[in-house]
């Protein structure tokens, strides 16, 4: 039996905490992970009196001298480290300079994950989708009797036609065909006797704490896939792939954005070819940023991107140009590193 397999990409949010998986070095440099981190910043409380805060001296001549952080911690003006596995087969040399700005304290930020609320949901159910009705999916992609026997007569006509294999799936080692035709009519047969004569479309709204998986319909007759989970690491994953383009027009559904430079064949996108521009795209995003009220966020970084079908006679499939735009958490000025790890990005 054919199955619709959606695959989310795009506009990707993620909201976690996550705990670092390599065993911290001992060394003064390197401070431990976790809730550890904060007391080890200011384990020069007994030499200055004061929590992550230089103190001054007296030099020979008898002028102040400011202790700075790398004195406190004891920083090396370089950092090297030699490490190996038992085999040996793996090693690890490290020789990096180390760079401290010369300031008499610094701030250590405790952070946790925030809570999931129905507040910050709606906030981004509204952020993208104020004007959509939201369907669930069951009910947007229900089979309806006519629908089904159209199925079933082109599997019968290519039963009678002798072919037994008309999406092209091969055979196993034994010969035998992958799809079984037969068996793919008898289960749409058996859904023929339920299906309903026409859908009938129930809307949905994402529940704090809940699975939520939908179809948005734009006021222009453009879908999007609506995903919102949590799961493992990711206290909130939010995910929203397009589904169909203005006027209904579908989209496959294996289509997924990939920066530009992926394949030496495809043409560079233009503002033309995108229909914006950079600097219109980016007050976009912002626009969406503001509205769902994910504070800390900042723009870090811009690429290219080409949406492209990998499956099929559409393996070389263009079905549209735009930008990558990533914005990455910043605190107090400072961005935490963009990755391709959940939550980095």
């Amino acid at each position: 039996m054919r199955k619709n397999i959606k695959k989310f990409a795009g506009i990707v949010l993620c909201i976690g905490m996550f705990t670092g998986c390599a065993q911290t070095p001992d060394s003064s440099l390197v401070k431990p992970k976790g809730s550890k981190a904060v007391d080890a910043y200011t384990e020069a409380d007994d030499v200055s009196g004061s929590k992550g805060e230089a103190s001054e001296s007296k030099n020979d001549d008898g002028s102040e001298s400011k202790t700075t952080i790398r004195n406190l911690i004891d920083a090396p003006q370089n950092y090297k480290s030699h490490v190996e596995d038992d085999s040996a087969k793996l090693v690890v040399n490290t020789d990096a300079s180390v760079e401290i700005p010369e300031v008499e304290k610094i701030s250590a930020i405790s952070v946790t994950a925030a809570e999931v609320t129905q507040e910050l949901l709606d906030r981004i159910t509204n952020a993208f989708f104020s004007e959509a009705k939201l369907y669930t999916m069951d009910s947007y992609y229900v089979k309806t009797k006519d629908e089904i026997k159209k199925t079933l007569d082109e599997l019968k006509e290519d039963v009678a036609n002798g072919n037994l294999d008309p999406y092209n799936y091969g055979t196993d080692d034994d010969g035998n065909y992958v799809y079984d035709i037969y068996e793919d009519i008898e289960t749409w047969e058996q859904e023929y006797e339920t299906a309903p004569e026409k859908k009938t479309l129930t809307e949905a709204k994402p529940v704090a704490g809940n699975f939520f998986d939908c179809i948005a319909q734009m006021p222009d007759d453009s879908q999007f896939y609506y995903k919102i989970s949590s799961d493992g690491s990711d206290t909130l994953s939010v995910k929203i792939k397009k589904a169909a383009n203005k006027g209904g027009e579908k989209i496959p559904e294996d289509a997924m954005w990939c920066d530009y430079g992926y394949s030496e064949e495809e043409e560079k996108p233009t503002e033309e070819s995108i229909g914006l521009s950079l600097d219109e795209a980016k007050k976009l995003v912002k626009e969406k940023v503001e509205k769902m009220g994910i504070t800390d966020l900042q723009f870090s970084n811009w690429n290219y991107a080409v949406c492209k079908s990998f499956e099929g006679d559409n393996s070389s499939g263009n079905f549209g140009n735009g930008y990558r735009i990533d914005y990455a958490r910043t605190i107090n000025g400072v961005p935490v590193t963009q990755t391709v790890a959940d939550g980095g990005a």
